[in-house]
């Protein structure tokens, strides 16, 4: 079974998340406006992350796991709190973005 997180639940407003270990994708929008958010941590078994999946949060920094080969666009739009992005040895592609941010 392939396992996605679709969306972030509105009313959890800590500042940390960790995706559960067995999740493989995050779905596109999927923690879009999510500006409690400061920290999102992957397990390695996460190997997609959508579309503007963390749009308009406030991370501070992200770590991409091991298993992500590609960042698609706008994946961090408009988080203009982000300081920091740690790239893993595997990434192979990085979608054209623009000034809005990676």
């Amino acid at each position: 079974m392939y396992k996605k997180i679709v969306y972030y639940p509105a009313n959890i407003n800590s500042d940390t998340y960790t995706i559960p270990e067995g999740i493989k994708s995050v779905g596109a929008d999927a923690f879009i406006g999510a500006q409690s958010l400061t920290e999102i941590n992957f397990p390695d078994s996460v190997t997609d992350i959508g579309e503007s999946a963390f749009g308009f949060c406030d991370l501070a920094n992200v770590e991409i796991p091991k298993n992500i080969t590609r960042i698609n666009d706008s994946t961090f739009m408009y988080c203009t709190s982000l300081k920091e992005i740690e790239l893993n040895e595997g990434l192979k592609i990085i979608e054209n973005h623009d000034s809005r941010c990676i």
